[in-house]
């Protein structure tokens, strides 16, 4: 493992390339959902942590955030084997602590670089953490904040909290039995936290202040720690922490990412086309994503096991997006295209690759939509119509915001600012809409 110099780290550029997408018709698709990013990142972190070799199976067709992740473990130590659609992970001795300074370069992906601030760190001296232009831009205040309440030391290249930074682990001193942490633009710090309770050796009671959001993510890194042995507590306002050892099972299965359904279903909106869903998983690992199964009939669709087909038949809907975020953008349109609505619990939104809250309003409008910001709340009406955009379509090198576009500009033409972009989340994308 190479030791990482005070000044050296690399920032990936930015997709920068244009695409034009011409009007195509569809009436039946196939949606092979890929594996959820969510569950594959949590649970490589924690497997890289495990005495024992690790097979996780349901790794096909990833996305570039997962891969990054994947390629940075690597580069400090962890071993992992590609075995068809398998891999099999042998990881670090938890009980081992290195000496040298190591570098990690997480692409775009700011899930994978949140949960590692405060696992890697314990086991090295110190860790420079770096990512894309994107990644390398968003803030990381509330959790730098935590870091150092519990006795890190943080060394900071830019201005602000941005990327690149040091994390430095002073051993001696890190026994705090209680710090403070801000989770109410982020539910990752909370889980980076409990991820980090197989290396930590003292009880640590954490104060979380804010309004918490995405509440099932970090549920559900609470249930994979604790069901490889974490000892969690979590009540109104705390999180208790105790000491404990990690114990992996041998396999771990990945379910798929179904937050990448509602461009599915924004697909069948605008043309009116059949979609089919593949491997759609249990309620517990949707994510708060299966609002779009539970919404479905009221936005317009029908929905009938793995298959869905919109019907223009919908009311108006309200939709909470607290827990599930990542739907905004599409959602937004579909929508628009139906027969209206309002979506609340988005503020935590402006925290993602973009400002996503801000970008999918800009992008309503560059389509011809309308939409009303008011009091928190996004208020769309109904039966509107797309129009071709007059300029380019900026994507603000958020994937999610791009692959809605694409799929927008499949009914009216476009061109788009980001060119490549859905492979973070999704690499057959284009190829499943017949885009080469």
């Amino acid at each position: 493992m190479a030791d990482a110099s005070d000044n050296e780290y690399q920032v990936i550029e930015n997709f920068g390339e244009s695409i034009s997408i011409d009007r195509r018709e569809y009436s039946e698709v196939f949606f092979d959902l890929p594996p959820s990013k969510s569950h594959l990142i949590r649970q490589l972190i924690i497997a890289s942590l495990s005495k024992n070799k690790v097979t996780i199976t349901g790794v096909k067709n990833v996305g570039r955030d997962v891969l990054s992740l994947k390629k940075t473990l690597i580069n400090i130590g962890v071993k992992i084997v590609e075995n068809s659609s398998d891999w099999i992970i042998e990881g670090f001795d938890e009980s081992v602590q290195f000496d040298n300074v190591v570098k990690m370069d997480f692409g775009n992906s700011g899930t994978a670089l949140r949960l590692s601030m405060t696992v890697f760190p314990m086991l090295f001296s110190g860790v420079i953490f770096s990512g894309d232009k994107s990644l390398s831009s968003r803030s990381n205040k509330a959790f730098i904040e935590s870091l150092i309440d519990y006795g890190f030391s943080v060394k900071k290249y830019e201005n602000d909290d941005n990327l690149p930074i040091l994390i430095s682990s002073d051993f001696d001193n890190m026994k705090k039995q209680s710090i403070s942490l801000n989770n109410d633009k982020s539910s990752q710090p909370l889980s980076s936290w409990m991820i980090a309770s197989f290396l930590i050796d003292s009880n640590l009671k954490i104060i979380l202040k804010g309004k918490q959001v995405s509440r099932k993510h970090s549920m559900l890194t609470k249930s994979i720690c604790s069901r490889y042995g974490a000892k969690l507590e979590q009540s109104d306002g705390f999180l208790d922490i105790q000491p404990s050892k990690l114990s992996m099972p041998d396999e771990i299965y990945i379910p798929v990412d179904t937050s990448i359904a509602s461009f599915a279903m924004l697909l069948s909106a605008i043309h009116n086309c059949k979609v089919e869903l593949s491997n759609w998983p249990k309620q517990e690992d949707c994510l708060g994503n299966d609002l779009l199964k539970t919404y479905s009939t009221e936005m317009g669709f029908e929905w009938q096991e793995n298959k869905i087909n919109f019907l223009d038949t919908g009311s108006y809907v309200e939709l909470d997006l607290t827990d599930c975020n990542d739907l905004i953008t599409p959602l937004c349109f579909i929508l628009a295209i139906s027969s209206g609505g309002k979506i609340s619990g988005i503020s935590h939104t402006q925290y993602k690759e973009s400002n996503r809250l801000e970008k999918t309003v800009e992008l309503m409008r560059t389509f011809g939509l309308e939409v009303n910001f008011e009091n928190e709340e996004l208020l769309i009406a109904g039966n509107q119509q797309l129009k071709t955009p007059s300029k380019e379509i900026n994507s603000y090198n958020d994937h999610r915001l791009y692959m809605t576009s694409v799929i927008l500009c499949t009914k009216v033409n476009g061109v788009i600012i980001g060119k490549g972009l859905h492979e973070i989340a999704d690499p057959c994308f284009m190829s499943r809409l017949g885009i080469l």
